[in-house]
């Protein structure tokens, strides 16, 4: 577990993530869009108000649990 105190007094907690469960691929992605954002701030655009309400209306009747583990649906 970790856990952060706020400056109200109330406490954050949260599961640790292992490290050994962690994919290198998604990684070295993840430090490659962190160093092109740092690098090339200008290229950063927001989301577009039409993207999003279309995201939000191609899942508005899902109920999606974001702990329950992925299936292999081969």
């Amino acid at each position: 577990m970790e856990y952060a105190v706020l400056t109200d007094g109330q406490v954050l907690m949260c599961r640790k993530n292992s490290a050994e469960n962690e994919d290198p691929v998604i990684g070295s992605f993840l430090q490659f869009l962190e160093n092109d954002m740092q690098e090339n701030p200008g290229r950063i655009k927001p989301l577009r108000a039409s993207l999003l309400a279309r995201a939000e209306s191609l899942t508005a009747d899902m109920d999606i649990d974001l702990d329950a583990p992925l299936i292999d649906e081969e």
